[in-house]
């Protein structure tokens, strides 16, 4: 633009233009908005010629003096809150087109402050009168600039409410002026300002092309890294050279501007950024804030709880102090307290701008750019489906041959590419390089993860242990399962507050002296050190000790509530506690009666979970008391029958033996319980109990001699010396176990339902506990993963494992003998003494594993570790003459010693158990719906506060919903029936397996009859191919029990 044209306009054209013409009348109703919108605007320009710059006058007619008058009148007789702030803005406009500045004297000499310091009278920068606009009128920042600036130009030039003033829009030029258009404006000082301006950017500009170092910048141009950053130069170039000058740069003009233009949009998304960025940074404080409250409230009810250990607690306390101090840095971060929290919140934007800006590729070039890929997805999928099918391709580069039952290796994957790349006329690759990193990386966070190429179909990992082992019960099970937990703690369930799941299963055994079960961890690795002087090693050859062998066995606590996630009901665990017992399984074993023992063990170890009211206030140490002396006098109680005390009257050493090897097993325990509880239980309870132990001396020395009226006489006395200790607790009515309690288990042979020692065991503990249901239900073969106490013994590994193997050579075998002691003993003494020794070894080894399980971290919480009671110290001792009276004919029964007890409880099982294939159900006075009366443990024990003397619902089993055929679903809990026709249904009448086998011992189901099979399928809601593979099994054991009989038959003959 050339200053010239503008100095040639005369004064007089200007004060012509001064005289405003008769501007038409503007009717309202007479024309749209729009229209009269346009009207006014073409009202406002000034005609000119081609050498007179662009001018729009105000419509505004009324006097420059009287303007402000004016606008206060209107603004004064409106109520509009708009129309106020608009009349607020173009006042405050026009005082500063009025405002005198000072004398042309005080002008600077540079162009800072001749701009700064002197401005002529009666003249404004556009952009100013439209920030005092903008202000005033609370435009927000969505707003588009230029609509803005058109709203309020309108507003400026209106004729109502407009200001008396003239906008000048140079041609070329950014920008813009308000000049007040009054004859007391001095034109020539607006001229001169004009002129100025335009002359100090022209100026600016030169200076910019004399000072460019062309080599230079053609130079930095080539060193820059990024297409952003020489992007970015470019078209500051742009802004400050002329087209000829980029040229000669090497920069295209065109292309400059274009990305002039895109670098507009580039700093909106880049300042778009760093708000979204402000936005994420405060609200993953707010998180870590609330997050923080939180873990304190809950770490404060674990403490308060006092059911932690005391380093576990200490533990706590520690991280109690850790969160405070992050929760008050995060609220000072939030709010920038202090200049550090500042500029510590300032870094912590920027990067997270950055991070921002580069994962939405803000600064980056497009995706498509570069050179072509070598590989694209067929290829991928080529590679993925030769390692599916384990296809590599061998031969020369350009004559390559798949070959198949050959496992693909890394160094196959460049052949297997190249043979498809010759198949489709592509460049062969040469590096194998090139096809792994189109394969999944190990870390997919990592830098490098992330420019991975490719769409990932195959990778290098461990083979997982994923494939489905669905039988004919895995299903059913889970049904069964899932249908108890349901009816136990749904929120409509009677049992909800009174039930209790225990989940048990025994992990694989430890073997120390080895590395069985000591290197698997869940991470597969473990802290050590780098010096392998220092590490941990473990043996390199394995010389096992079967006696030392170590068998932990996890129990899963557990209680549910329901929640309503999503719409619908859920169950999620209200309180969960895993507990370990270490059994040394040489001496120890894992029967019936040691599952059922330890059991009880922990009904007294964590009485808060077992009994019904957790909350009264008691301490540990009382319901520990009170709740061993009640089972232990229970017990003793109910195995003295009449049956027992006549046969004693033989005098028979077997059973003077079992009668006193019972009472001073009692004795035992009680000793123990006094011991161990010195100042517990009320003096009156205290006296019956010393009571009971005297007599129990006097018993032991009666059963020496030959008078066994004595000894019988004497034992029913104990027996109603145990009756009142039991009756004088229950007459306290405390600590009451909950009523309902449901066993999770596999069905291995010490926890089987099938299991003579876990039937018995069972029954006893429902008597002693005065259970009102109870129930054990077997996970299907294949399925333990399900079981809860999974998680326990994956848990208990990583507690075990530390790099080293455990010692168990505590003891030596000569260990307390001097050598005199050894010459003086025998062969067989010392044999005897080296097998004391590695008992000795066992147990000391089962205390180091349970402390290093002991407050290890388990699924929930900690887990609490303890070592199985010695043989003769389990509550359940009798397991031996058990085994002898199953194993004895009808008629030997009634010599075994004990009988009359095992009887009992047989009888007591047969009256109130249901027994399933996978299932047992006890249910309290189930003996009057079955044997049409109440049993004398019914009419005795004490009765149910929630429940009463009533007998209950059964547990639901599944059911098939056969509405949802061809799907094979069962009924959910609601609609799941107990009784069909007001009959309870029969045991396993829905369960696949045993009604498979049922109907293959009639011979209506085979392999060979399809339609049976499919109909079975249907009816018991079971795929085809598990019905058929359980059928096949079962005529593949008939086959071979036929040809096992025609042998033994040709044996016989010969």
């Amino acid at each position: 633009m050339e200053v010239s044209t503008l100095k040639m306009a005369s004064t007089d054209h200007w004060k012509e233009s001064n005289t405003h013409e008769q501007i038409p009348s503007l009717t309202p109703h007479s024309i749209s908005f729009s229209e009269k919108r346009a009207v006014q605007r073409k009202l406002t320009k000034v005609t000119s010629d081609s050498t007179i710059h662009t001018f729009n006058r105000s419509l505004q007619t009324i006097p420059v003096n009287d303007n402000l008058s004016k606008l206060k009148r209107l603004r004064d007789s409106t109520k509009s809150i708009v129309l106020h702030n608009k009349i607020d803005a173009l006042s405050c406009v026009l005082e500063d087109l009025l405002y005198q500045h000072n004398d042309l004297e005080s002008i600077g000499q540079t162009i800072y402050e001749r701009y700064t310091s002197k401005r002529a009278n009666g003249i404004i920068d556009f952009q100013v009168g439209l920030d005092i606009y903008a202000d005033f009128m609370g435009a927000p920042l969505y707003v588009r600039k230029d609509d803005l600036s058109t709203r309020f130009k309108d507003d400026l030039l209106d004729p109502v409410h407009g200001v008396r003033c003239i906008v000048y829009n140079p041609p070329n030029y950014d920008k813009k002026y308000i000049i007040l258009d009054s004859d007391g404006v001095d034109i020539l000082g607006i001229l001169q300002r004009i002129t100025d301006d335009f002359e100090d950017a022209e100026n600016i500009r030169v200076r910019v092309r004399e000072n460019i170092d062309y080599g230079y910048i053609n130079t930095a141009l080539l060193t820059l890294d990024t297409e952003h950053d020489r992007s970015i130069v470019k078209c500051i170039l742009a802004k400050l050279i002329g087209r000829s000058d980029l040229i000669a740069v090497g920069i295209n003009p065109d292309i400059a501007l274009k990305k002039l233009e895109k670098s507009r949009q580039l700093f909106a998304e880049m300042s778009n950024a760093k708000i979204a960025a402000q936005d994420m940074i405060n609200l993953r404080l707010e998180t870590k804030i609330n997050k923080c409250k939180d873990n304190l409230n809950e770490i404060d009810k674990k403490i308060e709880s006092k059911s932690l250990s005391l380093m576990r607690e200490k533990d706590f306390c520690a991280r109690k102090e850790i969160l405070e101090e992050q929760l008050d840095a995060n609220q000072k971060l939030l709010s920038k307290e202090t200049s550090y929290d500042q500029k510590k919140y300032g870094y912590s934007v920027k990067r997270l701008t950055e991070k921002l800006i580069k994962e939405n590729r803000i600064k980056a070039r497009r995706l498509g750019a570069g050179a072509r890929p070598m590989l694209d997805s067929d290829d991928e999928d080529f590679i993925a489906n030769a390692i599916e099918s384990k296809s590599s391709a061998h031969g020369r580069r350009h004559d390559t041959v798949l070959y198949l039952n050959h496992r693909v290796k890394l160094e196959d994957l460049l052949s297997i590419a190249n043979y498809n790349l010759i198949r489709r006329g592509k460049k062969l690759l040469k590096s194998a390089k090139t096809v792994h990193l189109r394969a999944r990386p190990r870390k997919i966070n990592t830098t490098e993860g992330k420019r991975h190429k490719g769409n990932w179909l195959f990778c290098t990992k461990k083979p997982p242990k994923t494939e489905d082992h669905s039988t004919e019960l895995t299903h059913h099970q889970r049904a069964h399962v899932k249908l108890n937990r349901e009816d136990m703690f749904s929120t409509n369930s009677l049992f909800r507050y009174s039930s209790l799941d225990i989940s048990f299963d025994d992990k694989a055994y430890i073997r120390p002296g080895t590395d069985v079960g000591l290197r698997d961890t869940k991470a597969g690795k473990i802290l050590t050190l780098t010096d392998e002087s220092r590490q941990r090693k473990l043996p390199q050859h394995d010389f096992a000790t079967p006696e030392v062998y170590q068998s932990p066995s996890s129990f899963r606590l557990m209680t549910w509530k329901t929640e309503t996630i999503q719409g619908k009901e859920r169950l999620i665990k209200d309180h969960d506690q895993s507990c370990v017992v270490v059994r040394p399984k040489f001496y120890v074993g894992s029967s019936g009666c040691v599952w059922g023992s330890d059991l009880l063990r922990l009904r007294y170890e964590k009485p808060d979970l077992f009994e019904m009211s957790p909350e009264r206030g008691e301490s540990i140490q009382d319901k520990q008391f009170y709740a061993m002396v009640h089972d232990a006098a229970f017990y003793v109680f109910d195995s003295t029958t009449d049956d027992d005390l006549t046969s004693l009257l033989s005098g028979q050493s077997n059973y003077t033996h079992y009668e006193s090897e019972r009472i001073t097993h009692f004795a035992r325990r009680l000793e123990r319980v006094l011991a161990n509880f010195p100042n517990t239980g009320s003096d009156e309870l205290i006296d019956k109990l010393k009571e009971a132990l005297q007599l129990i001396e006097k018993l032991n020395q009666d059963l020496k001699g030959e008078n066994m009226r004595i000894c019988n006489r004497n034992l029913k006395t104990f027996r109603d010396q145990c009756e009142e200790i039991i009756r004088s607790i229950d007459s306290m009515n405390i600590y009451p176990v909950k009523p309902v309690i449901s066993e999770y288990t596999d069905g291995g042979p010490g926890v089987g339902v099938n299991n003579t020692a876990v039937k018995f065991r069972f029954a006893e503990m429902c008597r002693i506990q005065n259970s009102v249901r109870r129930v054990r239900i077997h996970r299907a073969s294949g399925d333990s993963a399900q079981n809860e106490a999974e998680r326990t013994n994956s848990a208990i590994g990583d507690a075990l494992v530390d790099g080293a193997t455990i010692c168990w050579e505590y003891f030596k075998p000569l260990h307390g003998l001097s050598q005199e002691d050894q010459d003086a003993m025998t062969p067989s003494d010392l044999d005897k003494h080296k097998a004391a020794m590695m008992e000795k070894n066992a147990w000391a080894v089962a205390e180091v594993v349970s402390l290093r399980i002991d407050d290890a971290k388990g699924p929930a919480g900690f887990i609490q570790a303890y070592v199985t009671e010695h043989p003769e110290d389990q509550f359940f001792w009798n397991g031996n003459y058990l085994k002898r009276y199953h194993e004895s004919s009808k008629s030997a029964k009634s010599t075994v010693p004990g009988h009359g007890y095992f009887k009992k409880i047989y009888e007591f099982i047969d009256q109130h158990c249901e027994v399933g294939e996978l299932y047992i159900e006890y249910r309290k006075y189930r003996c009057e719906q079955s044997h049409g009366t109440k049993c004398e443990y019914c009419l005795r024990s004490p009765v149910n506060d929630l429940y009463g003397p009533n007998l209950v619902k059964p547990v639901p089993r599944p059911y098939p919903d056969y509405e949802r055929l061809p799907d094979l679903h069962y009924l959910v809990h609601s609609n799941t029936p107990v009784q069909i026709d007001n009959v309870e249904r029969e045991p396993d009448d829905f369960q696949p397996r045993a009604n498979i086998k049922k109907l293959f011992a009639l011979g209506e189901l085979s392999t060979s009859n399809h339609a049976s099979v499919s109909q079975f399928s249907k009816k018991y809601v079971l795929p085809d191919d598990l019905v058929m593979k359980y059928v096949l099994h079962l005529e593949t054991l008939k086959a071979d029990k036929e040809k096992r009989s025609i042998a033994t038959q040709k044996r016989d003959m010969m």
